[in-house]
């Protein structure tokens, strides 16, 4: 699902409502060297952010991740500036966690008071 995109790149987003995209270099080299990657990768950022320019979002999108996948393909996460979307997806995942392990708590203690 294709949530914005251009003839140049396409964004998609996450659970989290986050937009990402991987990035797939050019695997005519045996190797890719860390100096083509980064100067794709920034390329790629610098054509995102320029659309992002046209549409009033430069204020509020950042670059919160890159994560190399593998030789040829990088993952890029863009999120908010406002705010840490990856500590807010934390504290909502444990406060999940914390609410299951009360409710399992109070189910067996339900469970042995009925014996």
């Amino acid at each position: 699902m294709d949530v914005f995109s251009s003839s140049e790149f396409v964004l998609r987003k996450d659970i989290l409502n986050r937009l990402y995209t991987v990035i797939n270099l050019p695997q005519d080299k045996l190797t890719v060297d860390y100096d083509l990657a980064s100067d794709t990768i920034r390329k790629y950022v610098n054509k995102v952010n320029h659309e992002f320019f046209k549409i009033g979002l430069q204020e509020l999108a950042r670059v919160e991740a890159v994560t190399k996948i593998d030789e040829f393909n990088f993952y890029i996460r863009f999120g908010f500036k406002l705010f840490d979307s990856e500590t807010v997806a934390k504290q909502f995942l444990n406060s999940l966690r914390n609410i299951g392990i009360i409710g399992l708590i109070l189910i067996l203690f339900k469970f042995l008071s009925m014996i």
